[in-house]
């Protein structure tokens, strides 16, 4: 589970979306929704806050390897797939910030 995901159900108003995240961690799956009614996904954003350089190895880093990382291997078990479709699991384009 992404948090990227988590954010975007919740902006869609998704509460039942934890669903088979409390299905399984064996939680109530009615109490998880209710908390989740409660979340406040983060409006920080990163990669406008680090380095250009920074952002630039990390982007690197995601390219090179992320294609042997689990939420690329196992689409099939993706908790929030709806939220991120196997189309977007590739990582962005770098992006530069003027001046760096």
């Amino acid at each position: 589970v992404a948090y990227e995901d988590l954010c975007k159900a919740h902006i869609a108003e998704d509460f039942e979306a934890v669903a088979g995240i409390a299905e399984f961690l064996e939680l109530p799956q009615a109490a998880l929704s209710r908390a989740f009614r409660h979340f406040r996904p983060s409006r920080k954003d990163a990669s406008k806050e680090m380095s250009a350089q920074n952002l630039r190895t990390i982007r690197e880093i995601e390219t090179q390897k992320g294609p042997s990382w689990f939420p690329c291997v196992a689409l099939q078990q993706q908790l929030l797939a709806k939220y991120e479709p196997p189309a977007q699991l590739k990582p962005a384009a770098v992006e530069t910030q003027s001046g760096e």
